[in-house]
């Protein structure tokens, strides 16, 4: 059997399409002339909903140690641990 038709397919099933919404329009069930094409706008839809921006939801969380500071962890790493 051809790769490449296997790795069609898999694209078709919207398997291993890019969860960038780039290749929505292979999925097969939402091609125009299928009884779900209209979900292929409800799906670009989500996408933009799950890709836009978010504040971060753990900025006014501190850390205990800043493990970015390799002074800080070396001086005492139990607290890496303990905290």
């Amino acid at each position: 059997m051809d790769p490449e038709l296997i790795k069609r397919s898999f694209k078709s099933c919207a398997l291993t399409c890019a969860i960038d919404g780039s290749q929505d329009n292979t999925i097969h069930c939402f091609k125009a002339d299928q009884p779900c094409h209209a979900g292929l706008e409800k799906l670009q839809s989500l996408t933009d909903v799950v890709t836009a921006a978010r504040a971060d939801p753990f900025a006014d969380i501190p850390m205990a140690v800043n493990v970015e500071d390799d002074a800080e962890v070396k001086s005492d790493p139990a607290r890496l641990i303990e905290d």
